[in-house]
């Protein structure tokens, strides 16, 4: 009876160890890719955000510190991306369509390219979308990228054949450059309700 009793116990271990080995591989079980594992990395939310020293469209340094009272909706691209980053950026241009004239005055939209796109091809490619007010496009111009992307919790892998894997959320700061949101899935409408729901 004892050694039925004991065997019986032993998948019930089993499972209980992998159960816990589980939520701690995936962060409480919020984190199932690479690249949700990375945004969960650094923290619940809301959290601090280390600060991005960016070189802009215009070729002016900037930094996404702390605002004039706007909120920041970042995302992470570059210019030679294939595919991906095409269609994330047409994600944004439809929930800065869906916004409006919170775009500007209570939302900037600043796309970080992981590239270190030059300047000139950053005002290109914001022409293209007919240079719009109150989205910025930009280089990190930082000496320990990495650590800085580690620490904002966006996974950057730069591969041997020159392409570069990253995420495609995107990332809700508010005035104070914390880290409010991340938008994973979603279309623009869903996502540009729910942001206009945060700013209320």
């Amino acid at each position: 009876m004892k050694r039925t009793g004991l065997r019986g116990l032993l998948p019930l271990a089993c499972v209980t160890g992998w159960t816990a080995l589980l939520a701690v591989w995936t962060y409480g079980g919020t984190a199932f890719t690479s690249f949700s594992a990375a945004a969960a990395a650094p923290g619940p939310l809301p959290r601090a955000t280390p600060e991005l020293r960016l070189v802009g469209s215009d070729g002016q340094p900037r930094t996404l510190a702390a605002s004039s009272g706007r909120w920041r909706l970042v995302n992470f691209f570059y210019l030679s991306c294939t595919g991906v980053c095409q269609a994330n950026t047409a994600r944004i241009e439809g929930v800065r369509e869906e916004l409006g004239d919170l775009v500007g005055p209570r939302l900037e939209i600043v796309s970080v390219s992981v590239d270190s796109d030059p300047p000139e091809r950053l005002a290109e490619l914001r022409r293209l979308y007919g240079d719009p007010p109150g989205w910025t496009f930009a280089s990190l111009a930082d000496p320990d990228a990495a650590r800085t992307y580690e620490r904002f919790g966006v996974l950057v892998v730069r591969r041997p054949d020159g392409l570069v894997n990253h995420g495609t959320d995107l990332y809700l700061l508010d005035p104070d450059s914390r880290l409010v949101r991340i938008f994973g899935a979603g279309d623009a409408r869903s996502i540009a309700a729910r942001i206009r729901d945060a700013l209320r």
